[in-house]
């Protein structure tokens, strides 16, 4: 691992004084892959790898498992679209049977599974074979989870021979923010993940870095690209949960701390250089540019003629994270599914964007998140796009806060006044996060008994 941090490193001086720049302002690759010579090869070479080598268990591979190759293809066959439905398919198939593996890693294999499947449903839907994965995932989750709330390789695996005393922890931050992430992704799916969720918060709270999430409890190594805390990121971001405490927290640590991906690799490197990129492609174009502007070179100059890109542990795991990370520069191909859906607008952006104005004005919240999603990088007037990012953020803002008022109204026994409350989010946030979980709680409210005078 050591000897692939400093080819990385060395990689970024290697550019000598008098060489070409690139014109300032301007981005070294076409942000649409497909029209980037470099991009589009370089990618088509790796994804042949992957297609061809996901399911071979003779290919390199971490401690000899072939779940952390399918989790990250199955993320490039996502992005990849129509061209891998039926690779995507093994993934999800796989990550399926594998949430429950009772091996010596388990709760490694349940954490990916659940993130991967989460994030699957949320573009995709949940389908039956899925959401009893996440049933079953979730008792196990449920067995396996510490005192502190976080899980280890299995249930006490740290009082084993001092695990937690010579570099481990009782628990670990990458397992902990996954399963974080996919938890509050299933929550709006419609799975309540009841108090694992609660403790699994409480366990990330108590081993901040500051502004990342340190290797786990009993250890003091920090976040040095916020890799674990990205997984978090992800989550809130995929459900709009804007104003939960962590999402400022982690998409300023993010902003900090990109650069330093080879510092906080520890173990397994495709899933830092998975959780950064993706978090940051969330964040918009602006952000994600900055990180291929410092990464997408570098690793490109690693690949292999093979089309491997060798990140030291799995090469079918670094190799799809590198096609992710090509994939990526396309805005918000890696979104859950779109209120507008997957087709573009006719419209052009300062056309959307005016109409998202005007719905604002008459407080259609719906209607106006629909024309403010269809402002995009690549069409007329792209000085839009951060101001209808920003609308897009106030509006989900705004669309936890009135759902938190209902649960407020909830909490305190008005459950006429708070069924009352989560309908009117429901009916004004429509597509929404928000909008599911009101659904979910009118549904329940309708099913309780009704109390006695």
């Amino acid at each position: 691992m050591r000897s692939v941090v400093i080819a990385i490193l060395a990689l970024g001086v290697l550019a000598l004084p008098g060489a070409a720049a690139e014109p300032q302002g301007q981005p070294a690759h076409n942000p649409d892959f497909r029209k980037c010579k470099k991009c589009s090869a370089a990618l088509a070479k790796s994804m042949a790898y992957i297609k061809a080598n996901f399911e071979n268990p003779k290919t390199k591979r971490v401690i000899g498992s072939m779940t952390p190759g399918y989790m990250m293809s199955g993320f490039a066959f996502m992005m990849d679209g129509e061209g891998s439905t039926k690779e995507l398919e093994k993934c999800v198939r796989h990550c399926c049977e594998a949430i429950t593996d009772k091996g010596y890693n388990r709760n490694w294999y349940l954490g990916m599974c659940f993130f991967f499947l989460a994030e699957y449903s949320m573009k995709y839907g949940m389908t039956a074979p899925i959401e009893k994965a996440f049933r079953d995932g979730l008792k196990m989750a449920e067995e396996q989870q510490e005192k502190t709330g976080g899980w280890c390789h299995h249930l006490r695996m740290w009082a084993e021979d001092g695990y937690n005393k010579k570099g481990g922890g009782q628990d670990l931050g990458m397992i902990d923010t996954m399963m974080f992430g996919a938890l509050q992704e299933i929550k709006t799916l419609g799975i309540n993940p009841g108090a694992v969720l609660e403790r699994d918060e409480k366990c990330l709270e108590s081993i901040s870095d500051g502004q990342g999430i340190r290797y786990g409890t009993d250890n003091q190594v920090g976040d040095a690209a916020m890799a674990r805390a990205s997984y978090a990121l992800l989550g809130l971001q995929a459900t709009g949960r804007v104003t939960h405490p962590f999402y400022s927290k982690f998409c300023k640590g993010l902003e900090l701390r990109y650069k330093k991906i080879p510092e906080g690799v520890h173990g397994f490197a495709p899933y830092h250089y998975f959780s950064v990129p993706a978090a940051c492609h969330r964040m918009g174009p602006d952000m994600y540019r900055k990180f291929c502007d410092e990464w997408l070179d570098k690793l490109t100059a690693m690949q292999t003629a093979e089309g491997i890109v060798p990140l030291g542990d799995d090469d079918v795991a670094a190799t799809a994270v590198y096609c992710c990370i090509v994939m990526m520069q396309k805005d918000r191909i890696f979104f859950p599914r779109s209120v507008r859906g997957e087709r573009p607008s006719a419209k052009s952006n300062k056309e959307e964007y005016k109409l998202g104005t005007e719905a604002l004005a008459k407080d259609d919240y719906a209607r106006a998140y629909q024309h403010f999603e269809n402002v995009v990088p690549d069409r007329d007037s792209e000085e839009l796009v951060p101001l209808a990012r920003e609308k897009l953020q106030k509006i989900s803002e705004l669309a936890w806060e009135h759902f938190k008022e209902a649960e407020t109204l909830e909490a305190a026994g008005e459950i006429a006044d708070a069924l009352k409350a989560f309908q009117a989010v429901e009916k004004a946030f429509a597509g929404l996060p928000a909008s599911a979980e009101a659904k979910q709680k009118i549904e329940a409210l309708k099913a309780k008994p009704a109390r006695k005078a």
